[in-house]
């Protein structure tokens, strides 16, 4: 099963070899990633942008990552590593920039579906279902972009559950002001011990 899944995701990764660039930064690197729910461990060592199973589990990991099954998806294709993390979802021994770094790049590939569909169905269906394909993409990264800003206009504007820039600005400053006034007073209290 483990040769099965490695040689999805180095399929994956062939479709786009300019973003796969990406996992130079952790050549030779190991990453051990647990799926609670199966028990099942996959050990990657990252050789030539291309995955390999490592076979030696008394090699140490340069990061182990344990995630859930229905998490792992989220995680494959970019979903905010940190909100895992505080989520539950994924726990992360060793060097988490190296976990950072793999799944950015996964994220960042695309791949070109239109060359794909060409080989079964010549160009001029491939390029119609690659544009509508783009449309779909695009229409739907709009969407999740418009409703994030919904809901921060919602709750700053009406829930007022989540703070402006100005007000976080002069929370900031107010908090200066504080510290500031009470740094003097220790100062005089301080002077005041002295004199006695």
């Amino acid at each position: 099963m483990n040769d099965i899944i490695i040689a999805a995701l180095n399929r994956y990764i062939e479709a786009d070899q300019e973003r796969a660039a990406g996992l130079d930064q952790i050549k030779s690197k190991l990453i051990r990633l647990y799926v609670r729910e199966i028990d099942k461990t996959l050990s990657l060592r990252i050789e030539q942008r291309y995955l390999q199973e490592e076979t030696n589990n008394d090699v140490e990991a340069d990061v182990e990552i344990s995630i859930s099954l229905k998490i792992l998806p989220e995680f494959l294709i970019g979903a905010d590593q940190d909100k895992l993390i505080k989520n539950g979802g994924i726990e992360i021994k060793g060097d988490a920039h190296i976990a950072s770094v793999f799944q950015n790049t996964l994220r960042e590939i695309e791949i070109d579906w239109e060359e794909i569909i060409s080989k079964y169905t010549g160009d001029a269906v491939a390029y119609q279902i690659g544009r509508g394909a783009k449309a779909v993409h695009s229409f739907r990264r709009n969407l999740h972009d418009n409703m994030r800003q919904d809901l921060r206009d919602y709750l700053q504007d009406n829930v007022q559950a989540a703070a402006t820039q100005e007000e976080v600005d002069q929370f900031i400053q107010e908090v200066d002001n504080v510290r500031a006034k009470a740094d003097r007073l220790e100062a005089r209290l301080n002077r005041l011990q002295n004199r006695n």
